[in-house]
C-alpha cells in the first residue's frame, strides 16, 4: 500500500483550535458571530458598548471542532490570506482557560520603552513565525503553556510551519501538505 502525505485538512484537522484574526477579513468576525460562546471567544476583553466597533477586528479563539465546516471554510476561504494559527492542547483545557492563558500575550513591551505597550500580533503566522525564531527558552515555556503543537501556513499553498516545545526548547519544522482538501 502506498503511503499518502497528510492533505492541509489532514493537518487542520489535527489542531483543535484556531486563533483568527478578525482585522484580515470580515467574514471572520461574521463567522464567529454564528458561534456560541462555548465555540468562541474574542481574546480582548470589551464592554458592550466597546464590542460593537472593536469585534470586527478582534482576535477570535475558535474550537474548530464546534462546527464541521469551519476547517474546510477556513481553507477554501482564508488559507494564502495569514488569518490566523491553529494549535492542539497536550494538556485538557476550556476555550476560556485558553483565552486566560493567551490574554497576557496581546500586550508587549520593547526593551527601552517600558513605559508603553504595545498590541503584539502573535496570532498573525507572520509575526508568530518570527516571534517563534527569536523566542527565549523562557519566553517560549510560557507562551506555549498547555499547547502541544501550533501550525502555521508557510509562504506557498501547501507549506506549513509546526512548533513543538521539547526539552524547553522550540521545534520547528517546515512540511509539505498535498492540495487535496478533505480528510479521508
Amino acid at each position: 500500500m502506498e503511503k499518502r502525505e497528510p492533505s492541509l485538512a489532514d493537518w487542520l484537522g489535527r489542531m483543535e483550535y484556531a486563533i483568527l484574526d478578525g482585522a484580515q477579513s470580515a467574514e471572520i468576525a461574521a463567522r464567529c458571530a454564528q458561534l456560541t460562546r462555548e465555540e468562541c471567544l474574542p481574546l480582548w476583553e470589551m464592554s458592550d458598548e466597546a464590542a460593537a466597533e472593536l469585534a470586527p477586528v478582534a482576535p477570535y479563539l475558535v474550537r474548530l471542532a464546534a462546527d464541521p465546516t469551519l476547517t474546510d471554510w477556513l481553507i477554501q476561504e482564508g488559507w494564502g490570506k495569514q488569518w490566523g494559527i491553529f494549535l492542539s492542547l497536550r494538556l485538557p483545557t476550556t476555550l476560556e482557560q485558553l483565552k486566560r492563558h493567551f490574554q497576557p500575550f496581546l500586550l508587549a513591551q520593547v526593551e527601552g520603552e517600558e513605559d508603553k505597550s504595545f498590541y503584539f500580533r502573535f496570532y498573525d503566522p507572520r509575526v508568530f513565525r518570527t516571534f517563534m525564531d527569536i523566542c527565549t527558552p523562557e519566553q517560549a515555556q510560557s507562551f506555549f503553556g498547555p499547547v502541544k503543537q501550533f501550525l502555521t501556513e508557510g509562504t506557498t499553498s501547501t507549506q506549513l510551519h509546526l512548533y513543538s516545545l521539547i526539552r524547553g526548547q522550540v521545534k520547528h519544522e517546515i512540511v509539505q501538505a498535498t492540495s487535496g482538501n478533505h480528510p479521508d
